[in-house]
C-alpha cells in the first residue's frame, strides 16, 4: 500500500510540474496576434496537456471518489489522450483500520477543442484492476466527455461480463490547472 501512495505522490508532483511548464507555453502562444486560438494554443501548432482531476462517480447504486489523470497531445482543434481513472472505496476493518479498494481503468480519448465553449469528446477505457469486485470478466467503459472550464462531466456506459451486462454511470470531475 505504501508503494501506491509513493507512486501517486511522485506522479502528482510530476503532473503539477509538467502542467506549470505547459501553462507557461500556452500563455506565450495565446499572446500571439495572428491565427485562431484553441484551448490556449495557436491553430496549426501542437502541444501537450497533462492534468489531474478529482471527483465522484456513480456506478450502479454507489458513489465513489474518483482520481482521473490524462496526458493529451493536441493539434489544431483536436486532442488525443491516454488516461487512467481510479474509483476508491474505503472500508473499516474489525480493528478500526481502513482498507482502500480500487477499480482502475486505462483508456484513450479524442476531444474536439472549441474556442469559447466546452470541449467535447469520446473515450473508451478497459478495466485494468478490479479490487471492488464490482464487475466480472472483460469490462469496458464508453464515455462522452464534456469539459466546461474546470468541470468535466462524463456520462458513461459500462459493458461487463464479456459485454452481456450493460449499465449507465456518471462521473463528475474537477480539474486543477
Amino acid at each position: 500500500m505504501k508503494y501506491y501512495i509513493t507512486i501517486l505522490c511522485l506522479s502528482l508532483t510530476s503532473i503539477i510540474y509538467a502542467q506549470i511548464i505547459t501553462n507557461n507555453y500556452n500563455d506565450s502562444i495565446t499572446n500571439c496576434k495572428t491565427g485562431e486560438v484553441y484551448h490556449g494554443v495557436l491553430a496549426n501548432q501542437g502541444g501537450i496537456d497533462i492534468n489531474a482531476n478529482i471527483g465522484i462517480g456513480l456506478i450502479k447504486d454507489k458513489i465513489y471518489p474518483n482520481l482521473y489523470l490524462r496526458i493529451g497531445i493536441y493539434y489544431n482543434e483536436y486532442q488525443f489522450g491516454v488516461n487512467g481513472s481510479s474509483y476508491f472505496l474505503f472500508k473499516q476493518t474489525a480493528t478500526d483500520n481502513f482498507e482502500i479498494f480500487r477499480n482502475s481503468f486505462i483508456g484513450i480519448e479524442l476531444l474536439k477543442l472549441r474556442k469559447e465553449k466546452s470541449n467535447m469528446g469520446i473515450g473508451i477505457s478497459y478495466l485494468a484492476e478490479d479490487e471492488l469486485e464490482s464487475f466480472s470478466n472483460t469490462t469496458l467503459k464508453l464515455s462522452l466527455i464534456n469539459e466546461i472550464k474546470y468541470i468535466t462531466i462524463l456520462p458513461e456506459l459500462i459493458f461487463t461480463d464479456n459485454f452481456k451486462i450493460v449499465f449507465p454511470s456518471v462521473t463528475i470531475n474537477f480539474r486543477f490547472d
